[in-house]
């Protein structure tokens, strides 16, 4: 927005000098200046307003560009003495497309842009700024403009995909920094960043949550028994089981090896008791005979609720001390810190 109204606040100014010199008549920067104006005004209160997020392109870069195109037109229609202005200004204007328009959307506006071009130059074919002296010549006008924009489009097509690809590459890359390259859940440094923040955040409004260490029993076996690649599709699956057992507000983990770990936000312990009841009974009773005849897995689970002023190590520390008196236990059983 603020880069529009810049250009039009300098186009205006310019026409003003044209005018002041007598090139063209003072009612043509007047009226520019005018549309100008109103059109940002518009803009201004659909982005402000917050309409334009209903929009696939809230920021209406666009309509924007569209209505700089009309306003361009309708300038060499007004003075086409200074003709060469305008047709420079829209480069400029289809150059902000590179960010944001599409391929289709670049040449769609190519094609427009060209008819309408052509019409506004036959029109005031006999005053423009160019000296044109016959149909001919003013064809050639027509199609060397044309085609520079086609040239102009193509090169800003590729600088959008380019910016596309760059723009998927970094979210790839940030998934890939936050993100298990096994089983896809968040890694360990993202679950402890996590749950950092949700301690701070306990600190300061007392709100209770529960951490819980989730353990695969045997899983040593299970690599020397069937194999690592075997041992490696268990954590998949299990960790696609937690994930569909767990609440959308709660946060799995993989802390390293065959361990898990789960924040279950605003939850006390004998809530969490039932949910991680639940995930426990769900790999025992899960189907892993696809994977190996005779396959059991089961998992062992420590669990602590949140005390005020517990810190990080603190909190970890007494989860995995439950987990180690349910592994000692027996196994496939959960112990409350």
């Amino acid at each position: 927005m603020a880069s529009g109204a810049g250009d039009a606040l300098l186009n205006s100014f310019i026409l003003l000098c044209f005018a002041v010199i007598g090139t063209i008549p003072y009612l043509v920067p007047v009226v520019v200046l005018a549309i100008a104006v109103v059109m940002n005004a518009v803009f201004a209160l659909l982005i402000g307003t917050g309409f334009s997020k209903r929009w696939s392109d809230p920021s209406l870069t666009g309509m924007q560009i569209f209505a700089g195109c009309v306003t361009t037109l309708l300038a060499i229609l007004l003075a086409p003495q200074i003709v060469y202005m305008f047709l420079l200004n829209l480069f400029v204007l289809l150059s902000f497309g590179s960010l944001y328009f599409s391929r289709q959307a670049f040449f769609l506006t190519w094609l427009l842009l060209s008819a309408c071009l052509g019409i506004c130059l036959w029109a005031v074919r006999d005053h423009l700024g160019i000296q044109v002296t016959n149909t001919a010549e003013w064809v050639l006008l027509w199609l060397v403009v044309v085609l520079s924009l086609g040239r102009f489009v193509n090169i800003n097509t590729k600088v959008s995909r380019l910016r596309a690809s760059l723009s998927e590459k970094n979210k790839a890359l940030a998934a890939q920094a936050t993100r298990d390259d096994l089983t896809g859940l968040w890694n360990r440094r993202k679950f402890m960043q996590s749950l950092q923040d949700e301690i701070e955040q306990a600190n300061r409004t007392g709100h209770r949550f529960t951490v819980a260490i989730i353990d695969v029993d045997h899983f040593k076996k299970i690599n020397d028994t069937f194999g690592h690649l075997t041992g490696d599709a268990v954590l998949k699956e299990i960790s696609q089981i937690l994930s569909d057992t767990c609440r959308s507000v709660d946060s799995i983990g993989r802390y390293g090896g065959e361990e898990f770990t789960l924040l279950m936000p605003d939850t006390k312990t004998a809530q969490a008791i039932v949910a991680l009841e639940r995930m426990r009974r769900m790999v025992e009773q899960h189907n892993w005979s696809h994977m190996a005849a005779g396959m059991r897995v089961t998992i062992s689970i420590g669990t602590v609720e949140w005390q005020p002023a517990y810190p990080l190590p603190l909190l970890l520390g007494k989860a995995d001390a439950a987990l180690y008196r349910a592994k000692a236990g027996g196994r496939n059983q959960l112990r409350v810190a």
